[in-house]
């Protein structure tokens, strides 16, 4: 019988980086302060495209981070429960370097859950939506807000710019490398959703060793079309790009559409998709003509993923392919095949 090893050694090509979030975010703006960071494309509704270099980027947080301050303390939970959007992406930096442990709900969530993880989550304040996929949050708060006493504050998305200016100049705290930053919740397939917490250092070092095994440039341009509540897009995308000095591109939703267009208008060099996102993709009448010359890896990953369609995609996008799967409570990517890996 041949013998084979029952475990892999770790490997040590990668430095350690024992950071909190905000220390990378100030590197970048520092070592790259003019390059392009985050880009929101046009919406349908007639919003114009936003742009973002890194120290505005840095700018931006610490308003936020000083906007908190004004009403919670270092180490005070707060929630998020909206679509993806630059406010939230801005708002968990800004709890970052706040030292506020953000605390993400999916938006999807109604009455009865959200009830139960804002307890679960001891969250003092939420931000949220007043409307998610024309699902009214205004009412479903309304239905239980009196069932969490420890729920203080309230802010609505669109009063963004109000909640800003409640902000005042000021030194923000030091982080801990590894200090809570986030509360996310696991699916919950085998009972009720149980609530992981992530360190700074564990989510960063995570992205920034998964884009490391990607094999993408740095400055790659990335696409971001997961949702900011769960770790895949506010941690292996969101960090990951930034720990490649990349720029981000978020899409607020997914439409094999939308992200058609943003591959090509933006030069995509990396994005992450589901098997049911790939295959709206390539059934889309548009497909055939649009230039994914840039592109050069798709994360595919989230449920399971048949090989006929990594060939396909394979084939009709003519990039390389990275299956990853990854877990809530490890803070991001748990295993991710090297690019050129056989099926």
């Amino acid at each position: 019988m041949q013998e084979k090893a029952a475990y892999f050694k770790a490997e040590t090509d990668s430095a350690y980086l024992d950071w909190p979030v905000g220390r990378l975010l100030a590197e970048r703006a520092r070592q790259l302060p003019e390059r392009i960071a985050l880009i929101v494309p046009a919406g349908p509704d007639g919003v114009p495209e936003r742009r973002w270099t890194y120290r505005q980027l840095e700018l931006e947080a610490q308003k936020v981070a000083q906007a908190l301050l004004a009403r919670f303390a270092p180490g005070d939970h707060v929630a998020t429960w909206a679509g993806a959007s630059p406010e939230i992406l801005l708002l968990q930096f800004g709890a970052a370097l706040a030292g506020i442990i953000l605390v993400t709900v999916n938006p999807a969530n109604r009455a009865g859950e959200l009830q139960y993880l804002l307890e679960l989550g001891q969250a003092r304040g939420l931000f949220l939506d007043r409307v998610y996929r024309n699902l009214d949050n205004v009412e479903a708060l309304a239905s239980i807000n009196a069932t969490l006493p420890q729920l203080e504050t309230i802010i609505y998305t669109d009063e963004w710019e109000g909640f800003l200016a409640q902000g005042r100049p000021m030194v923000l705290p030091e982080i801990a490398p590894d200090a809570p930053a986030l509360v996310l919740f696991t699916s919950g397939s085998t009972g009720k959703p149980k609530a992981a917490v992530l360190s700074h250092a564990g989510i960063l070092n995570n992205a920034a060793l998964t884009a490391q095994r990607l094999g993408v440039p740095p400055g790659t341009v990335w696409l971001n079309t997961l949702p900011m509540f769960h770790i895949g897009g506010a941690g292996t995308l969101t960090l990951g790009c930034l720990a490649n000095a990349g720029t981000q591109v978020m899409l607020p939703a997914f439409s094999p559409e939308a992200m058609l267009d943003a591959l090509a208008r933006y030069k995509i060099g990396i994005a992450m998709a589901v098997p049911t996102m790939l295959l709206g993709l390539l059934d889309h009448p548009a497909f055939p003509g649009t230039d994914l010359s840039h592109l050069e890896v798709i994360v595919v990953g989230g449920t399971p993923v048949p090989p006929a369609l990594l060939r396909r995609v394979k084939a009709s996008m003519k990039a390389d392919i990275s299956t990853l799967m990854g877990q809530t409570e490890a803070g991001g990517a748990m295993f991710t095949t090297r690019r050129g890996d056989a099926e």
